[in-house]
């Protein structure tokens, strides 16, 4: 993947890159997001799939497709090549960056589970 560098600062980022997001867009041109909750603040937010690379997964990717399919039951198909990153804002991936890939194929119908 060559150096990673952060879109916001423009600097190295030496931390191993650990959570993969999706943008899915469905037949209609539409963004897919869901509702998720925060421990931290007793809020609910809107996000897009995703989550942090487990230390079994060899890939974003296969991160990626794991935890879209855990979140919405649904198996993705090509992706783009990533899109951007920036520093994730959950506080469990603190200091790590959060990768973006676009999803235009997919499987299944989805449902926030």
């Amino acid at each position: 993947m060559g150096e990673v560098v952060n879109i916001f600062t423009g600097k190295a980022h030496d931390k191993k890159p650990d959570v993969a997001s999706a943008i899915i867009v469905t037949p209609d041109n539409k963004i897919l997001v869901f509702e998720r909750f925060c421990k931290q603040t007793g809020e609910i937010f809107y996000d897009v799939p995703g989550g942090k690379q487990e230390p079994h997964e060899t890939s974003l990717l296969q991160a990626l497709r794991r935890e879209v399919g855990e979140e919405l039951g649904i198996d993705i198909g090509e992706t783009t090549d990533m899109l951007g990153n920036c520093p994730s804002p959950s506080p469990k991936a603190a200091g790590s960056l959060r990768y973006f890939y676009g999803v235009f194929d997919y499987e299944g119908v989805p449902e926030d589970k």
